[in-house]
């Protein structure tokens, strides 16, 4: 179905109020579960040297790939997450052991983002084009997609390829083509 201007209008601000309200969030401390997870698959830790000195203790990619053993890592997050806190640290080139909590927020903050227009568009598919835009503003306002959308953890990317999901289905049931299937 064709998407009218009103309907692009309606999204894109829905689009840009959880954007705007998720952004705060970027910079706030680590909570529990994020920041055991943070601390062991992705940024490191910390030693203590016999003279005193603290250093960073950086873990190998395996940590971030596949430690199971010690916290319930989501792995995409997590190398999304050490790759955007990778790109922080080498562009910034804080000392020691600073760390950027928006910088590891950002994958999912990003996908949080992407789930408000999806949302529309798949609503769009199905012949619901304005209540589309309300589901939009919906989930651009709720709390718990706030949240969730904002944290360290996976949550935010596993709402997108639901979505994408969802998306990819429809298109192959409509055209009948198996790249969409793929």
């Amino acid at each position: 179905p064709k998407i009218s201007r009103g309907f692009a209008l309606c999204v894109g601000a829905a689009v840009v109020a959880s954007a705007l309200l998720g952004y705060p969030r970027l910079s706030q401390s680590l909570w529990e579960d994020e920041e055991y997870s943070v601390r062991r698959c992705i940024v490191g830790g910390h030693r203590v040297d016999g003279d005193g000195q603290v250093r960073p203790k950086h873990f190998p990619w395996r940590n971030t790939l596949w430690n199971y053993s010690s916290t319930t890592n989501h792995v995409l997050q997590s190398v999304l997450a050490r790759l955007s806190h990778s790109s922080w640290r080498w562009f910034a080139q804080p000392g020691g052991l600073r760390l950027s909590e928006t910088a590891i927020r950002l994958p999912s903050y990003l996908a949080g983002i992407l789930i408000v227009p999806l949302l529309a568009l798949l609503m769009a598919r199905f012949g619901f084009p304005w209540e589309g835009a309300f589901a939009a503003w919906l989930v651009a306002l709720h709390p718990w997609h706030l949240r969730f959308a904002t944290e360290a953890r996976g949550y935010g990317l596993v709402a997108l390829f639901i979505l994408l999901g969802c998306l990819f289905a429809v298109a192959a049931l409509n055209t009948g083509k198996w790249r969409w299937w793929i």
